[in-house]
């Protein structure tokens, strides 16, 4: 059976460095990026089953990195934003 592949972007690696960990131990193939820039470069060549990102991040913001993921439609995997702070949502 073919592992499920996430795409973990956030610029924190204290936050994706368990995720991987945690997600591995689950039986997930988990790569992780720290800008936008590098999940969109990454998602332009490779296929993941879900993205999580960071919405709060310097530079593209997560909810640009979201609406050029589907601008593209290079992906249709589900998108799973979060945040550590208030972003005023």
């Amino acid at each position: 059976m073919t592992r499920k592949r996430i795409l973990a972007v956030d610029d924190d690696a204290l936050a994706t460095g368990p995720l991987q960990q945690i997600l591995g131990e689950k039986g997930y193939d988990v790569t992780a990026v720290a800008s936008g820039d590098e999940a969109l470069a990454l998602l332009a060549h490779e296929a993941f089953d879900l993205v999580l990102l960071d919405v709060a991040m310097p530079g593209l913001s997560g909810y640009e990195v979201c609406r050029r993921i589907r601008r593209a439609a290079s992906s249709r995997a589900p998108i799973l934003a979060s945040s550590p702070r208030d972003v005023g949502v």
